[in-house]
């Protein structure tokens, strides 16, 4: 706890953990997915999460702070901004990969071996 009674806020990486946990708890209560993808796809989203919350609690401040830090122009703001959503569109499509896996293996263990090809793909 921190002296104004609050919980202390997460240090880095302490955030993707804290929600893994969460996610993965209900993913096992509801025994969704094989155990061996459950923390894998809960991690992932969870980066996911923690990547797009800083959208609006670091990346927004600094592109419509008027008095911006010294030497930092609008224009290395808006730079940094399209790597941070670079770097959001790498873990969705890790999220995406990770979790079409994790579907092939639920549809295994379901006994249902069709294969289901993404729209773009079918014959």
């Amino acid at each position: 706890m921190s002296d104004n009674g609050r919980p202390a806020p997460l240090r880095p990486g302490e955030q993707e953990l804290a929600i893994t946990g969460v996610l993965h708890r209900r993913l096992q209560a509801e025994d969704c997915l094989r155990p061996e993808d459950r923390e894998s796809v809960a991690y992932r989203l969870a980066e996911i999460m923690v990547s797009a919350r800083s959208l609006y609690t670091e990346v927004l401040p600094r592109l419509v702070e008027e008095d911006a830090a010294e030497g930092t122009t609008l224009f290395e703001e808006l730079a940094a901004t399209r790597m941070t959503l670079m770097h959001i569109k790498d873990l969705v499509e890790d999220f995406e990969e990770l979790f079409m896996q994790a579907m092939a293996h639920q549809r295994e263990d379901d006994g249902n071996l069709e294969r289901l090809s993404p729209p773009d793909e079918e014959e």
